[in-house]
């Protein structure tokens, strides 16, 4: 697993951050589980008060666009300030914070590329997140 917090770049989001597996290995089960990136997940995004998270398997960077700014993932983190623009699709796990923060999941299981129902439901969220993608980037900017 490996994690990155911060900027990537100043055409990036001002404060991010995401977990993967490792590229060329193939996730266990038992070790790479939905209870254990979510609690990462949520611990990075709520410590670093993150605009945006994801939680990924790296094989999954293979179907990624590389010209859109979001990308597929398993676990997706809005922040409570953008939250409100996006529209959960019917498949996605859905869990809102006390902060008001959105986290969808594709499924509540490891997540397989090769399975094609849970790369379908990665699709139709990272869909969903379309009104936040629109926005001018980086959408957390702070005015000069």
């Amino acid at each position: 697993m490996s994690t990155r917090v911060g900027s990537l770049s100043s055409d990036y989001f001002t404060n991010f951050a995401d977990i993967s597996t490792g590229y060329s290995v193939e996730p266990d089960p038992a070790i790479i589980a939905t209870p254990a990136f979510k609690a990462a997940l949520l611990a990075l995004a709520e410590s670093f008060d993150a605009t945006y998270c994801r939680a990924y398997p790296a094989k999954i960077m293979d179907a990624w666009d590389k010209n859109r700014p979001l990308r597929l993932a398993w676990m997706h983190y809005i922040g409570p300030r953008f939250a409100p623009l996006i529209t959960p699709p019917p498949s996605a796990i859905v869990e809102r914070s006390a902060r008001g923060a959105l986290l969808l999941s594709a499924v509540d299981q490891t997540f397989c590329v090769d399975n094609p129902a849970h790369m379908a439901a990665a699709r139709e969220i990272l869909e969903a997140l379309a009104p936040f993608e629109a926005l001018p980037w980086p959408p957390d900017a702070q005015p000069e």
